[in-house]
């Protein structure tokens, strides 16, 4: 059964809207063990060879705000061009708040296995096999515009800083980036061969170093820092510190969004966790005073996770007028947490259903004096579908959209968060 979601337009876009400089290239996995000579094992992916694959890239979120870099670009580039490649990120990938994301073989750990998208338009290389060179080599991340949002170095002797840009074993050159004049989410086969360089500077790209020694990685020595060192890879978790108040040790529940709506004598209660560790189920509980508590339900968690976990209830007994909803975690070993309570009144909503939408959205108008002039914004605040209406329920057709998160406002000034579906 659908119910609306009814969120605020202002906080989602301060959550997710991608911000140059919040996304950083954190530890990139060039020469894993147990042998450099080793192809099964040095190797991002090899589409001849589903088991093949130990090396990666680890992406680090600086922010306080989760980033969505749903068709953002991950580069490398070799000095002859015969390992180069390039991956585009699925739309909607999220990096959480001061969390982490990776790229790379079936066998590094990553949380994007490379290998699954070998049949498909989210990756470009040159040859069969992709990896990381040994000598002197870089990797890139762009967004969907071509907007270059980090860049990092290495080569094959130590102190060779000043190789960039000049020496011909740098090519300073990206492979395929997104054109200015590229979609909102370009395919991989519309990236080309820019003419303009990346260009010299901290500003543009940084050194790491010399290629790190057999089994040890590239990585900044504090997450989201300025100072690379040689370590041993801590993929996905923090490199000895991160650069957050207090340690890196995650809380047993982040939780991102908590939400309800009210529609006709339905409530939808709505929340996403940010990251969990050992969560059993959620408690639901309804007042209609705030004071006297009754339970009226439960949802299974997630257990332990570093990624955005989206959760639903349906009260479908809802109290007329106003009532309280009190959401609480509970840990499997017994500690309770409480999470909020939220009050809403179980009448006179605008609807906006089925939310998640495939197909089509519709908008009931259950109160308002008009919908009036309507508009859906994306994720980087361009209007994709503008409406004026006086009906009294609106269809919208959804199905030439992208996956992803958009938002509705109407005449009257309320705004909902919509998910699209593929």
């Amino acid at each position: 059964m659908y119910m609306p979601i009814r969120l605020t337009v202002f906080f989602f876009l301060i959550g997710i809207l991608p911000l140059t400089g919040q996304i950083v290239i954190n530890e990139i996995a060039v020469k894993p063990n147990p042998s450099a000579s080793d192809n099964c094992v040095q190797s991002l992916k090899d589409c001849g060879a589903s088991t093949c694959g130990s090396e990666y890239a680890e992406l680090y979120n600086n922010s306080d705000c989760p980033v969505d870099i749903g068709c953002y670009i991950f580069i490398s580039e070799s000095f002859d061009g015969a390992r180069d490649g390039a991956f585009r990120f699925p739309s909607g990938t999220v990096v959480p708040a001061r969390g982490f994301i990776s790229v790379g073989g079936p066998n590094s750990g990553a949380s994007i296995n490379l290998f699954t998208y070998c049949s498909n338009n989210h990756m470009l290389t040159n040859n069969a096999r992709w990896y990381l060179d040994n000598g002197d080599a870089w990797v890139a991340l762009y967004d969907a515009s071509g907007t270059l949002v980090d860049a990092v170095f290495w080569t094959a002797n130590a102190g060779e800083s000043a190789k960039w840009p000049s020496d011909s074993d740098l090519d300073d050159t990206p492979p395929w980036i997104p054109s200015a004049t590229a979609s909102s989410c370009p395919t991989v086969a519309s990236l080309s061969r820019p003419a303009a360089t990346i260009g010299s500077g901290a500003n543009q790209i940084e050194y790491a170093g010399v290629n790190p020694t057999l089994g040890n990685v590239l990585e900044r020595t504090v997450d989201g820092g300025g100072t690379w060192a040689i370590g041993v890879g801590t993929i996905n978790n923090c490199n000895g510190a991160c650069v957050v108040v207090g340690s890196c040790a995650p809380l047993p529940i982040e939780l991102y969004t908590y939400d309800v709506t009210a529609a006709e004598k339905s409530v939808r209660l709505e929340w996403i966790t940010q990251s969990e560790v050992n969560t059993d189920f959620f408690k639901i509980e309804r007042s209609a005073d705030g004071e006297q508590w009754m339970s009226i339900g439960r949802v299974e968690a997630q257990g332990s996770s570093q990624y955005m976990v989206h959760y639903t209830f349906d009260d479908i007994d809802a109290i007329e007028g106003l009532s309280y909803y009190r959401l609480t975690s509970i840990d499997l070993d017994g500690a309770v947490s409480y999470k909020g309570v939220r009050s809403v009144e179980a009448h006179n909503e605008l609807v906006v259903y089925p939310n998640p939408t495939k197909d089509e959205l519709f908008i009931r108008n259950n109160g308002e004096l008009s919908l009036g002039n309507i508009f859906v914004m994306d994720v980087y605040g361009r209007v994709i579908w503008q409406f004026y209406s006086e009906q009294e329920e609106l269809k919208i057709e959804t199905n030439g959209w992208k996956s992803g998160v958009y938002y509705l406002i109407t005449g009257s000034g309320k705004s909902y968060c919509v998910l699209k579906e593929e």
